[in-house]
């Protein structure tokens, strides 16, 4: 499978990390993201889906490799994209990064400064692909990739579906030197058109964030805005305050009535505690609290009826 490519030009040269640069298995990286899952439950729920495949797994590499690493990779349905790459940027810092092979990486990098494109094969994810080919400075690289609805995964690979080494390839295969013809890459990939098919398969490095579909605020072009005033928005309006009896409600409902007198009318949402009633708990918060001093305002305390203040308490009985 190996074979001694000089790069000519712009020419890709396809190297292949297996056995030249880090062992990388297709079992340990979805064992790492089964056991990092968010929750207790989801964890042992994906590593028992994993061990069925595991298991038949030699049966199915008997028949068909790359029916046997589409059948490992099942076990990632329903992961986010986001939490893939994040874990995949944990198990290269943490697991494949201690483990790479010096000599392997002296020699891509003699390439690369040779004027050499270097493209990375590798039989992993490309949320693990990725921070290799980052760390060793490769532009591209060719790797499995799930396809994803709505941000999820369906735990089905894209083609072009890279399997593992064959056993003789393990065996013999620990060369430092991991370059391989296009021609049979693109046999053993069964890749149709050739170096062309090949070279539109490889995925860039450098990850491109996708542009929201739709933005969050929809702006209307011709209205402009000349002037935007909280006091004025606030004139005459009635208020809902919930939480006046923490400390951010506090010192917010005295900046309201000290710097807003314009103001309607502010409803404090105050639920009875025990034996004390809405008013009690805000009688209390006025007496002991220095930041709700609403006598300092100019406002009388307690507010007795709606034509002495500008607040007022309503009782609940319901839990927010």
């Amino acid at each position: 499978m190996e074979a001694q490519v000089k790069p000519e030009g712009h020419r890709p040269v396809y190297w292949r990390v297996e056995g030249s640069l880090v062992n990388l298995r297709a079992v340990r990286p979805l064992g790492f993201f089964a056991w990092n899952a968010q929750t207790f439950a989801e964890r042992w729920a994906r590593l028992a889906g994993l061990a069925l495949p595991t298991l038949a797994r030699p049966l199915l590499y008997v028949a068909s490799r790359r029916a046997a690493t589409r059948a490992l990779h099942t076990v990632l349905r329903g992961v986010s994209k986001d939490r893939l790459d994040l874990l995949g940027e944990e198990y290269f810092n943490y697991v494949l990064k201690p483990r790479l092979r010096r000599r392997g990486i002296e020699k891509l990098q003699a390439l690369m400064e040779s004027g050499g494109n270097v493209v990375l094969v590798g039989q992993g994810l490309d949320h693990v692909m990725r921070p290799l080919a980052n760390y060793l400075g490769v532009e591209q690289f060719l790797s499995n990739q799930l396809e994803f609805q709505e941000g999820l995964a369906t735990g089905r690979l894209l083609s072009p579906v890279i399997p593992p080494r064959g056993i003789l390839a393990r065996l013999t295969g620990r060369k430092a030197d991991g370059r391989v013809s296009e021609e049979s890459l693109c046999r053993e990939l069964r890749i149709e058109g050739g170096p062309q098919g090949l070279g539109a398969a490889a995925i860039p490095a450098k990850r491109s964030i996708p542009a929201p579909k739709h933005p969050v605020v929809l702006f209307n072009g011709r209205r402009s805005v000349p002037q935007l005033s909280v006091r004025e928005t606030l004139a005459g309006k009635h208020i809902l305050l919930i939480g006046v009896t923490g400390f951010i409600g506090k010192v917010w409902l005295v900046h309201l009535l000290t710097d807003l007198p314009e103001i309607g009318r502010i409803y404090l949402l105050i639920r009875r505690q025990g034996p004390n009633s809405g008013a009690q708990r805000f009688e209390k918060i006025v007496a002991g609290s220095p930041a709700a001093a609403l006598g300092d305002c100019g406002y009388p305390f307690p507010p007795a009826s709606a034509g002495q203040t500008s607040t007022q308490i309503v009782r609940s009985s319901t839990r927010l």
